[in-house]
């Protein structure tokens, strides 16, 4: 097999470091500059205007409307093709796994989807492979997108002639590039509520919800959820995902036996070999005041 050129590389080390910092990372007005060149790149009218959204999942941003971003190569099907020049490499390949790795969840308008195809087209420039004016137009596309995922954007739309934007968010990978934690969400935008629970890949069921009131008013969200069966687990795993104490603060995951509700689920928690909380008792406790 033929080794990749050290252009292509860098471009996949480029999208893997934006896509698994470990915190999270906006520039706005970078990120906007560079989606904007791309409109005068193909002399298309820029939009009037710029909608940010905190996730993907708003409801407004999720309305029927355009993909800003046409769909060019498949770069699945490029990828599995094996004479095609892609390095052997452990480390290349977990990589190219990880940003190949689109939920179902978070698809719509995903920079990451149309960014498959930035290293091929390089690596087909690197080979001395004669482009055509549209392909090398295509490279200097590719070039602002990963510039614009690099300053912090993970999700691009049009709605009329406004342009909808939305960061992406936090990830955590195992070792294969699924998407996998057992200490809290694998998928989520920090400072929000949406979260998504990934266990090698597979997706928590959840079972149950509940919400209680800080003393100072706000909400803390408990979730009941489930790993099921499969090629990872020789069982179903149940646990709780709740919100830290203090607002703003960190989710935290906590193993829990098989239960049907979230009351259910905390009392044994809370419960020990001398004291036995029932769901009822664990209902009236306040956070921050009875519980810590």
């Amino acid at each position: 097999m033929t080794k990749v050129s050290d252009g292509a590389l860098a471009i996949i080390d480029r999208e893997y470091r934006a896509y698994t910092r470990p915190e999270p990372y906006l520039d706005k007005k970078r990120a906007v500059q560079c989606l904007l060149k791309t409109y005068d790149l193909y002399e298309v009218r820029r939009p009037a205007r710029v909608s940010w959204f905190k996730t993907p999942q708003d409801p407004r941003f999720q309305r029927p409307g355009d993909d800003a971003i046409s769909t060019l190569s498949s770069f699945a099907m490029f990828i599995l093709r094996r004479d095609e020049p892609w390095p052997s490499e452990q480390h290349v390949w977990h990589r190219r796994r990880a940003l190949m790795n689109l939920p179902s969840h978070d698809n719509k308008g995903k920079l990451q989807y149309h960014l498959r195809d930035y290293a091929p087209a390089h690596e087909h420039k690197a080979l001395g492979n004669k482009l055509g004016l549209a392909t090398l137009r295509q490279l200097e596309f590719y070039e602002l997108l990963l510039q614009a995922f690099e300053a912090g954007v993970g999700y691009r739309r049009e709605e009329g002639r406004t342009l909808l934007l939305a960061p992406s968010p936090l990830v955590k990978l195992d070792s294969n590039g699924n998407f996998h934690s057992t200490v809290g969400p694998a998928v989520w935008w920090k400072g929000t509520d949406k979260a998504f629970y990934l266990f090698h890949g597979v997706h928590a069921e959840t079972i149950d919800k509940h919400t209680k009131l800080r003393p100072d008013g706000s909400e803390i969200c408990y979730s009941l959820m489930m790993f099921p069966r499969s090629r990872g687990l020789s069982t179903s795993v149940y646990f709780i995902a709740y919100d830290d104490i203090v607002p703003g603060g960190r989710t935290y995951m906590s193993g829990v036996k098989p239960c049907k509700t979230v009351a259910q689920a905390m009392a044994w928690k809370f419960s020990s070999r001398h004291y036995t909380v029932t769901p009822k008792e664990w209902e009236r406790l306040t956070p921050g005041k009875d519980m810590a």
